[in-house]
């Protein structure tokens, strides 16, 4: 640099771009004021020669422009946010594809035109909000989106299913609305507080363990006041923050009045929809922290790294069969200290089969003090225990943690994964014993993910899971299954669904997962009576690994999808006999009659009956 900037004196360059032997110096537009800056001048400077070479743009109609400006500024710069959420949200509606067609000024703005989009201080506005006249100011009425409920939120739910209200009950209400969610933990004993600018102003913000902040950046109608609301969120935030929105496709616009990069009720009220991904990538730009998705639409933010690694790495692992936990062996009365220990060694066993390798210490909590007590070492009893039970549990247990462990790394190679002394200790000394290091846990993390991407990996894994009775075939590729078999699923399989999974949020309410290999997604399937002799899909989220775009619908009347392969998963053969019955006739209905049909729309069904 210090050569380059000698060579060019007084040449004026606010981005720098280097090259193994030379130096480009350029000066972009305002970034400020620009949404995305021209190419004002370059100056090229080729370290070896000293030569140097300007090219000026500052006259050309159609410059050179910087997208994705927020990458070159510090990460505590206070614009990055801003910058980047302008990023997130045009990256969502898919206009950085084909990047290299949109390198000039003018492509871009074709590109902009023909999607329909404007930008005003860095917020998307559809084009037909734009009025060619200032128009009055528009009164925004935040307080009339709080809507009354009976029972816990959709985040504070999935704070209490993943146990983190019953680990830390301390929670605060960012945004609390009417109360509700405040008034039912504390009749269950839990600590819950709350601030609202407009039913609780009087409440103090204070700092808690969990903080929810749910549904209040999709009501606020600018982009600036959404960051500073989400900033300010996570600073009283001590472990984890739940953040939740409206999303996309869930519920219809139609007759709503299109206002910023949302759009405004009758109500006068305004909601912005959320794609996934444009949520992801607000939250991690803003607070430069990775979110985790836990369901559409809402997302875990964490405080502490290990806690989130062994929050993964529990939502990933598949549990221990029952089976493999105790096998009971015979009385050996030639041993008398091992049976005084008995119940202390089925514990150390179970222990050691869900960790697939002889446990620490302090991985056995007061299993190591009664052995201590008994004047027992670990080692000792490890040794007792291989004689008392089948060497062979603790062999599958091992490849079972190791695959676990292998499908954790993958998919956080996938979401962007964190440095090794952020993993939990227990995780570290598994990486250790399976791997050696994590260097080459991590390499054989990326290659296996890689391989995901070859047509026979996940090919042969389908076969296999077919074979075992876990997935059905629906022909050309494409396959279905309970979702409550996904953890028993193949490593590679796993991994499939898991990358699925990162995208869209916690798949744990869906009732059947669908494969289609050769397209790469993963689709999940809804319903509120899985298993009843008519199943009907209420929602179905796709999920496009490619391009890792999430398509999520809700459907409802006659859009809902009926099951028609309902009977193969009915375990008793006089009722899978009728259902197959009934799920041949409505195909005959259809005109569809030996075709292999996953779902039919309920509308379709019955237009055909009332014609037979």
């Amino acid at each position: 640099m210090t050569k380059a900037t000698a060579i060019a004196r007084d040449f004026p360059w606010n981005v720098v771009r280097i090259e193994p032997d030379k130096i480009a110096l350029l000066e972009y537009d305002d970034f400020d004021n620009e949404h995305f800056p021209a190419l004002r001048r370059s100056l090229l400077v080729d370290l070896e020669s000293r030569e140097s070479k300007v090219r000026d743009f500052s006259t050309s109609p159609n410059p050179p422009i910087l997208h994705r400006k927020e990458l070159l500024l510090p990460t505590e710069d206070p614009r990055r946010a801003k910058f980047a959420a302008l990023t997130a949200a045009l990256d969502a509606l898919g206009m950085f594809a084909d990047s290299h067609k949109i390198g000039l000024r003018k492509a871009w703005q074709q590109r902009l035109e023909g999607a329909g989009i404007v930008i005003r201080n860095h917020q998307i506005v559809p084009k037909q909000t734009v009025d060619p006249e200032p128009g009055p100011a528009v009164r925004v009425n935040r307080h009339k989106t709080a809507i009354p409920r009976h029972r816990l939120s959709s985040p504070m739910q999935l704070l209490a299913r993943h146990g983190f209200i019953d680990q830390y009950p301390n929670v605060f209400d960012y945004g609390c609305g009417q109360g509700d969610d405040i008034r039912v933990l504390s009749e269950v004993g839990i600590s819950a507080v709350g601030w609202d600018p407009h039913f609780r102003p009087e409440e103090a913000k204070r700092p808690a363990d969990l903080v929810n902040l749910g549904f209040v950046l999709n009501v606020i109608e600018n982009v600036d006041e959404r960051v500073r609301v989400l900033q300010d969120a996570w600073s009283l935030c001590q472990r984890v923050m739940a953040v939740a929105v409206m999303v996309e496709g869930h519920y219809s616009v139609e007759g709503l009045k299109p206002f910023a990069d949302g759009y405004l009720t009758s109500r006068g009220t305004f909601q912005k929809y959320f794609s996934p991904h444009e949520l992801r990538n607000f939250v991690r730009h803003t607070l430069d922290t990775g979110p985790v998705a836990v369901a559409p639409g809402i997302v875990f933010v964490f405080r502490d790294p290990e806690a989130e690694q062994e929050f993964l790495f529990r939502r990933r692992s598949r549990p221990v069969p029952s089976e493999l936990l105790i096998s009971r062996a015979l009385r050996r009365p030639h041993q008398p200290l091992p049976e005084r220990l008995r119940p202390v060694l089925d514990q150390l066993w179970a222990r050691a089969v869900e960790l697939g390798r002889g446990p620490e210490t302090d991985e056995l909590a007061e299993i190591a003090d009664k052995l201590a007590r008994s004047n027992v070492s670990i080692a000792r009893a490890m040794g007792w225990c291989r004689s008392l039970f089948d060497e062979a549990q603790l062999e599958s247990g091992a490849r079972r943690r190791r695959d676990d462990l292998l499908v954790h790394f993958a998919l956080g190679a996938f979401s962007g994964s964190r440095a090794f002394n952020t993993l939990p200790l227990t995780l570290r000394r598994d990486v250790r014993h399976f791997f050696g290091n994590f260097g080459a846990a991590q390499s054989e993390a990326r290659r296996f993910l890689f391989s995901l991407g070859a047509d026979g990996t996940v090919q042969e894994a389908c076969d296999s899971a077919v074979q075992a009775g876990l997935i059905h075939s629906w022909g050309d590729g494409r396959y279905h299954l309970d979702a409550r078999q996904t953890e028993e699923l193949p490593a590679a399989l796993r991994t499939f669904v898991g990358c699925a999974s990162v995208l869209m949020g916690d798949a744990e309410d869906a009732n059947l997962v669908t494969l289609n290999v050769p397209k790469r997604s993963v689709a999940f399937y809804f319903s509120p009576d899985f298993g009843a002799p008519l199943t009907l899909f209420t929602r179905v989220t796709t999920v496009y690994l490619r391009d890792q775009h999430v398509h999520d619908q809700v459907l409802s009347d006659d859009k809902r999808l009926l099951f028609l392969q309902c009977s193969l998963y009915e375990p008793d053969s006089a009722k899978r006999r009728k259902r197959s019955s009934v799920e041949v006739r409505i195909k005959s209905i259809l005109g569809k009659a030996g075709e292999t049909l996953l779902t039919a729309r309920y509308g379709d069904v019955a237009a055909g009956l009332r014609q037979h």
